[in-house]
């Protein structure tokens, strides 16, 4: 069920009327993504009662991404412990990058800020299938890690791919939008997204970096360097990071049925 949800919400051409029919088949999901819609993340004055209240009050773009994420947070259910990384803390941290980019979007009025949100969920999903589908090589990968290189040099040298390569063949095997498909790649090195979602990418590469500094790095330690480049790219001032690490607790703090999904 989890990827006929994934299919539709990923096809242009599906509606809010597919969605809801995908997800009323699976009453667990349901149940979550009513959860998360009556969370004080929405304040909403009155109780979502049902999917089509949700569905028309929200919108199908946030019904999507709730659901995705619902269905998403399935595979990091494991809280299986590897050195400094573990599966529910990579979690948090995916779901606060999403959080985070989307914030940084707003800021710079960049549109289309809820596929910037999907964007940051899933950029690191290539860490949790190279876990699971490659697990011996990712533990020896994991207890290598040592500060002073960066993860993908890791990566390279013991599953012979990075999660970002990883993850965009995910992301064409379940048919993500391209833009998520760009900041699963590129996230790393967003100047060399296509030029479309270019910005986008910046948005995600920059709340990777905000999350891991602030505590939440993606495999328990900070090997991800500024990305100055994406500061620059998106006409930042130190006073807008400033701004957005300020406002960042609160907004993750008003998410927190996301993290805990």
């Amino acid at each position: 069920m989890a990827q006929r949800v994934i299919e539709i919400a990923s096809d242009d051409h599906s509606g809010a009327h597919d969605l809801k029919q995908a997800l009323e088949s699976d009453v667990s999901l349901s149940a979550r993504v009513l959860r998360i819609v009556n969370s004080s993340a929405f304040g909403l004055r009155q109780r979502i009662a049902n999917l089509q209240m949700a569905v028309t009050y929200l919108g199908f773009r946030q019904i999507r991404n709730l659901a995705l994420t619902a269905c998403i947070a399935e595979i990091f259910r494991n809280s299986e412990q590897i050195g400094s990384y573990r599966r529910d803390h990579l979690w948090r941290h995916s779901v606060s990058v999403g959080i985070t980019a989307r914030m940084i979007a707003m800021r710079r009025k960049i549109d289309q800020f809820e596929e910037i949100f999907l964007g940051g969920l899933l950029h690191d999903i290539g860490i949790v299938f190279a876990d699971q589908y490659d697990h011996p090589k990712f533990r020896k990968m994991v207890l290598s890690l040592r500060p002073g290189e960066s993860l993908e040099q890791f990566e390279r040298t013991h599953l012979g791919y990075t999660h970002s390569e990883l993850g965009e063949l995910v992301g064409e095997k379940w048919n993500f939008p391209a833009m998520t498909r760009s900041a699963i790649r590129f996230h790393l090195d967003p100047g060399k997204a296509p030029a479309e979602f270019v910005r986008a990418v910046h948005c995600v590469a920059l709340a990777n970096y905000l999350i891991t500094i602030k505590g939440l790095p993606s495999v328990g330690m900070n090997l991800t360097p500024p990305p100055t480049e994406s500061v620059t790219a998106l006409g930042l001032a130190r006073s807008d990071l400033e701004a957005i690490l300020l406002d960042l607790d609160d907004e993750l703090s008003r998410n927190a049925a996301l993290l805990g999904l």
